[in-house]
């Protein structure tokens, strides 16, 4: 099987967009709830950023089924997930599927990346996160 090469790979936090940021930041996003302000942390994979921590470790790891590469099928899906309190991931499911065979091999690589979440806060206390995947399969020239 081929390597699985990606030219866009991101991660939407709570529908923020939150790329800009340096490798030693923690993204802190205020939002209104009524009256109160929410002061939100990211969670971060492997010590760092999970917009950049966790798409190195998917990218590395993703596998192109080989006869999608033959036949040059490419696109997008779109997984989502959840980072529990305990650290845990957990509800990875495709939200936008491509074809059953990615959909596979995205969570696949998703729900066996190793353990290495920190969770997000909500207001200095950790939190239940929802994080948003997008993944393109496409072949390199």
């Amino acid at each position: 099987m081929k390597r699985f090469s990606f030219i866009s790979l991101c991660v939407i936090l709570i529908c923020i967009n939150v790329s800009g940021q340096s490798q030693d930041e923690v993204i802190v996003v205020e939002m209104c709830d009524g009256d109160s302000i929410l002061n939100i942390e990211s969670p971060l994979y492997d010590g760092k950023p999970c917009e950049e921590s966790f798409l190195e470790y998917i990218g590395n790891n993703l596998i192109y089924p080989k006869e999608f590469a033959e036949a040059a099928i490419q696109g997008r899906i779109t997984v989502t997930f959840y980072i529990e309190k305990d650290s845990t991931l957990t509800n990875a499911e495709v939200i936008h599927s491509l074809h059953p065979l990615l959909d596979a091999e995205a969570l696949r690589v998703i729900n066996t990346a190793p353990p290495k979440w920190t969770p997000g806060k909500i207001n200095d206390e950790p939190g239940r996160m929802q994080l948003r995947l997008p993944i393109l399969f496409q072949m390199k020239h």
